[in-house]
């Protein structure tokens, strides 16, 4: 914590679900006119989780803050999972942790100039539905199972494995920024 800011406790044991939103408006309110903003942690009940609390708050508020400029009050749930992909990685570089079927795609697409990351993201992003995959890709339904036939084969996926599919979109995510020309969210 550094001499511009304030952290603050609540206790919003005593408030309903409605009531709490109301305090979120209310606290909305309070940062416009006084030209904050602010980053809340999840809420918690034991003292001895008020670091964590604050690191949550920090995170939400730095992350929040770049992501969403025009808002000013940032909770933490809403960046949690790019605080994952952002922290959980420890001092891993994008290459020493992700999927290596996903690096060896990106490899052979920048060498032999095909879109198999592309045409992997897209199954994933529709949510491993071959046919909706190939028309966000404008090709034929047998071109797209074509496709992941080659790409099964040269990454070496079994896209059957639930942890496997976990680690292929952590993975998308983590490269997001490298790869932004390949992939979109």
């Amino acid at each position: 914590m550094d001499e511009n800011d304030i952290a603050v406790l609540l206790d919003l044991s005593r408030y309903q679900r409605q009531a709490e939103k109301d305090l979120v408006q209310v606290v909305g309110v309070f940062l416009r006119e006084s030209r904050l903003a602010a980053g809340s942690s999840r809420v918690f009940t034991d003292i001895t989780s008020i670091p964590s609390a604050y690191v949550q708050a920090s995170f939400a508020l730095e992350w929040g803050s770049g992501d969403a400029p025009d808002e000013l009050y940032h909770c933490f749930d809403r960046y949690a999972l790019d605080f994952l992909q952002r922290h959980g990685s420890g001092h891993f570089t994008a290459e020493q942790i992700c999927h290596p079927g996903i690096l060896r795609l990106l490899e052979h697409d920048r060498v032999s100039g095909t879109s198999f990351c592309r045409t992997l993201f897209a199954y994933v992003r529709s949510k491993y539905n071959a046919v909706a995959a190939a028309k966000s890709l404008y090709i034929h339904r047998s071109s797209f199972i074509n496709r992941m036939e080659r790409i099964r084969e040269l990454a070496g996926l079994d896209l059957d494995d639930l942890d496997e599919r976990t680690y292929i979109l952590l993975s998308f995510r983590i490269l997001k920024d490298t790869c932004a020309d390949m992939i979109s969210y």
